[in-house]
């Protein structure tokens, strides 16, 4: 399978500002080492090393359109990886501009710069970008890349961010039973209205009410859940 990345820029032809044009296409392809950065797993230190090279496949005259195909794999990189970068890319911006959510196979890096092009486009798809997915000399799939994309981004790389104050540990299970049951590693009796929180071996550590305890821990499972999704 070969696969090629075909970029239009919407907009009027005549009125486009040439600079803008050339900055949008270097960010796709700034997108595109990133998807492969975190593909291959690449600590920062070692994000310098020489990048896998593209090149036009086709350059559309008095219009801004491009296809952008893998040129030279990168030192460790296969054609076939380069190829499903640029299903990554396309199948990412589908599913940002529905939800707010890093796509699948995307690190924050990639995230951050396709928020960044996103954020340079218009809000409708007269105005925005259009991406597709050639394969094999066939397209295969085509998107519209509008604003929506970059907010939705910057909405998902934020809760990633949010702090949950001083909520530490991990929850393995939770359950309200008359039997013994676990909460962040601690048995757990029922006891009248309310639940007591034991350590192994020691006395209760602290006492809830069986609505308080779902509360509490409730709202930082959620939380965490929202923080590290």
């Amino acid at each position: 399978m070969r696969t090629e990345l075909d970029v239009t820029l919407s907009g009027s032809n005549g009125g486009m500002d040439a600079r803008q044009a050339l900055v949008r296409l270097e960010e796709v392809l700034d997108l595109l080492a990133d998807l492969e950065d975190a593909d291959r797993r690449r600590p920062v230190g070692q994000r310098r090393v020489p990048r896998s090279t593209w090149t036009f496949a086709r350059l559309g005259l008095g219009s801004v359109r491009a296809a952008l195909a893998p040129l030279e794999p990168g030192p460790g990189a296969t054609y076939d990886e380069l190829d499903a970068l640029n299903v990554r890319a396309v199948d990412g911006f589908e599913q940002v501009e529905g939800a707010e959510l890093l796509p699948d196979g995307w690190g924050v890096n990639a995230a951050r710069t396709a928020r960044r092009l996103a954020g340079r486009l218009g809000a409708t798809p007269d105005t925005g970008m259009r991406l597709s997915l050639i394969v094999d000399g066939q397209v295969s799939k085509t998107v519209a890349v509008t604003r929506r994309a970059s907010v939705n981004l910057d909405r998902a790389l934020k809760v990633r961010r949010e702090s949950i104050g001083s909520v530490s540990g991990s929850i393995d299970s939770m359950s309200v039973r008359t039997k013994p049951s676990l909460v962040s590693g601690r048995p757990v009796e029922k006891a009248g209205s309310e639940l007591i929180c034991r350590r192994s071996s020691s006395k209760p550590r602290s006492r809830y009410s069986g609505t308080t305890l779902r509360s509490v821990v409730g709202s930082s499972a959620t939380r965490l859940a929202r923080s590290w999704g």
